[in-house]
């Protein structure tokens, strides 16, 4: 009967085993806090291995780069100090994962027989205290919640400086954020402060304790040395706000020097453009840069001039028809517009098939005013820019240099700037159909369509580009995604802001404004006081049409003639001959 027993036994653990699954029996920790702050644990874990997951060993992921509410980073040390398997030492090697490493506990060339192992972990970790103002405090995962199998019992014990006594303990049990309270917490015959669980962890589940002590038993870092973590910690995110601050410096101080505007001079109204300004010319100078609009009010005023008509068909299509060959009454930017749209014709469509003839009409036109009128009414100083843009990109640069991971930051930096050219170019075109579809005149429903279907067929695109800066703020930080942007944008400005007139060109921009005065002022009385406006007639309407649109005051100019108009047309003094 004896012997019966002992042979029951020496086989009744291997029957365990072999018809058991794999978990964990126990998970010990012993966490010493050090008087400097950092930390020394012990973990002993013993595992049922049955060949299936456990094969060589086990591994245990531990974060050790974390963020705060504001995208910052935090990366603690640590360093695994000894690892053994049944008493002695084991082999073991780590390896990076996005917010830490794992730590691979077991020899990788040998297959464990299935059975009882016990694996004890030791290793130093700093930065995880928390210091308050009338207390310090750990606050501690113990198990972490990435176990794939289940825990039997946690035991976990805290082991403070000497002298230091514990204020107050919890602690959490459960799944990643639940705060369950599956457990007993008390104090040894040491004054440390011991947790165990009360029931099995399912996988995934973990412990989390929290320990309270006097403050004066743990040295709390002080300013410098928390500015210097921060800034080691933060890399990428220093780096793009050093590029916010150097290049706004440059901006700010080139822009005093070269783009700040001449001082206004006083604006009264005048009913004359200046002396050879055109439409076009005025909105240019205006502007100090050029867009469709521009090319518009130049059309307008052609039209006005009668040298060609613009005709709308049923489908709501532009044609422009000329009307003559003489060139004479046209400006100078007016007659390269002429001889690029009539050049072996005499109409044209405005439509996509005529796409690359109106671009070129529209090139030609830009050129033709900006020898006119750049460096002679407002200089762009394009050139300043330059230096910006070398400060901009050696950010960029800098930031995936010193990002978390250089190969994710530097790949997904190319991706990017290719990605999101495509992304901008989907938006565009879609914001031109949503504009046609709401503000055409004809077809609306085709336009409609063309705009739903493009807007739902970028979205997967959008999507991408936002997954993208997700990946690279994971790469580098949230901070500095922010960085580039903001980077982006004041170069943006300053393309804007570094366009300045010069003296000659700040006189005329006053007569300009004196022009539009005129046009938008509806209290003809004041006016009239100062000094009598043309009479109101049709040929005055069509006179100025053009300036008002070149100005942004056309609704305000047309309102003006509105009874004029109608009262013309009613008794036939009226036609507009170059719009149908």
């Amino acid at each position: 009967m004896k012997r019966l027993l002992l042979i029951l036994l020496v086989l009744l653990p291997r029957l365990v085993f072999a018809g058991g699954e794999e978990r964990i029996l126990s998970f010990d920790s012993l966490i010493q806090v050090k008087p400097a702050g950092d930390m020394t644990v012990t973990e002993t874990i013993t595992v049922v291995c049955e060949g299936n997951k456990i094969k060589h060993g086990i591994y245990r992921d531990f974060p050790t780069r974390y963020q705060d509410g504001s995208g910052n980073s935090l990366k603690v040390a640590f360093e695994v100090q000894a690892v053994l398997k049944d008493g002695l030492p084991e082999p073991w090697w780590t390896e990076d994962k996005s917010n830490g490493v794992r730590v691979y506990l077991g020899n990788k060339n040998l297959t464990l027989e299935p059975g009882e192992y016990t694996f004890v972990l030791t290793y130093r970790t700093d930065r995880q205290l928390g210091f308050f103002e009338k207390h310090d405090e750990l606050y501690w995962n113990v198990t972490g919640n990435a176990w794939e199998f289940p825990i039997d019992e946690v035991t976990a014990t805290v082991e403070l400086p000497p002298g230091a006594e514990v204020l107050s303990t919890e602690a959490y049990t459960g799944l990643s954020g639940e705060k369950g309270t599956a457990f007993t917490a008390g104090r040894d015959q040491h004054g440390r402060a011991v947790f165990r669980t009360g029931r099995v962890l399912t996988p995934r589940e973990g412990v989390t304790i929290v320990v309270m002590w006097p403050k004066g038993f743990v040295r709390e870092p002080t300013r410098a040395e928390k500015a210097k973590a921060f800034f080691t910690d933060n890399r990428s995110t220093v780096a793009g706000a050093a590029g916010i601050v150097v290049l706004l410096l440059y901006y700010f101080f080139t822009w005093l020097k070269v783009g700040k505007d001449p001082e206004e001079g006083v604006i009264i109204p005048l009913y004359e453009a200046p002396k050879g300004f055109s439409p076009a010319a005025v909105r240019y100078v205006m502007r100090m840069g050029f867009d469709d609009k521009t090319f518009a009010s130049a059309l307008v005023n052609m039209a006005v001039k009668g040298f060609l008509t613009i005709d709308e068909d049923p489908s709501g299509d532009y044609t422009l028809t000329r009307k003559g060959q003489d060139y004479s009454g046209l400006s100078r930017d007016e007659a390269r517009i002429a001889k690029q749209l009539f050049l072996n014709r005499n109409s044209l469509e405005i439509k996509t098939a005529n796409h690359a003839t109106l671009k070129k009409a529209l090139t030609d036109h830009r050129k033709s005013l900006a020898v006119d009128h750049e460096k002679i009414y407002f200089l762009s100083n394009r050139g300043i820019l330059i230096p910006g843009l070398v400060i901009s990109v050696l950010a960029l640069v800098i930031i995936v240099l010193l990002g978390r991971s250089l190969a994710q930051a530097g790949f997904m930096t190319l991706w990017l700037s290719i990605w999101t050219v495509g992304c901008a170019l989907l938006v565009y075109r879609a914001f031109s159909l949503w504009k046609a579809a709401l503000t055409g005149t004809s077809q609306k429903f085709l336009s409609f369509i063309m705009a739903l279907f493009t807007s739902l067929f970028a979205l997967p695109f959008l999507a991408g580009e936002g997954f993208g800066l997700w990946v690279f703020a994971n790469a580098t930080s949230i901070p500095a995604v922010l960085s580039i942007f903001t980077i982006v944008l004041l170069n943006i400005l300053f393309y804007h802001l570094m366009k300045a007139p010069t003296i000659k060109g700040r006189q005329t921009m006053d007569q300009i404004e004196g022009l539009k005065l005129y046009l938008s002022v509806a209290e003809q009385d004041r006016l009239n006081q100062l000094h009598p406006p043309e009479e109101k007639t049709p040929e005055v309407f069509e006179k100025f049409l053009p300036y008002a649109l070149a100005l942004d005051v056309e609704q305000e100019w047309c309102e003006r003639f509105a009874e004029v108009l109608a009262a013309a047309r009613a008794e036939n003094r009226y036609t507009n001959s170059w719009l149908s």
